[in-house]
């Protein structure tokens, strides 16, 4: 019961769910091929419900050089939101166990809501390597680092 006091509050709250709106006059201010350009229209891409397409504006940030301080940031973030695509097949191949590993590493990369993904993967019992001690300590990761 207490687990579940816990989760509800991080589901709702999560920044993927209230991602930055990004408007046209934005975009036009940056290079088509800048990693903040490309995270936005990712995530307009995925708001629309056309995965494939925002799985491929973040592949591209994985894969393109930094330039600008902040980049890694914005890397990081891709790397956890494709691959929640990943975990849940969407627009890619479903691979949840390739999909916990990124989640690891987009969080020693910086990107805070990778560790709520992962909590949610060791609690999701269509995960193989389901495991509800593992689940409430990766829970328990987001509510330190927060305080």
């Amino acid at each position: 019961m207490n687990l579940r006091v816990l989760v509800i509050p991080f589901i709702f709250l999560s920044s993927f769910s209230f991602a930055e709106e990004c408007s046209i006059d934005e975009l036009t201010e940056l290079e088509y091929k800048d990693i903040e350009c490309q995270f936005y229209m990712g995530t307009a891409a995925f708001r629309n419900n056309v995965y494939s397409v925002a799985a491929a504006h973040w592949n591209y940030i994985i894969d393109a050089p930094m330039k600008h301080s902040g980049d890694d940031k914005f890397k990081a973030m891709s790397l956890s939101t494709v691959t929640y695509l990943t975990y849940q097949g969407l627009g890619v191949k479903q691979d949840r166990e390739l999909a916990v590993n990124n989640w690891k590493k987009a969080v020693k990369g910086g990107d805070f809501e990778a560790r709520r993904h992962i909590a949610f993967a060791y609690s999701d019992k269509n995960y193989s390597q389901n495991d509800l001690v593992k689940s409430l300590g990766w829970y328990e990761s987001v509510l330190l680092i927060k305080v």
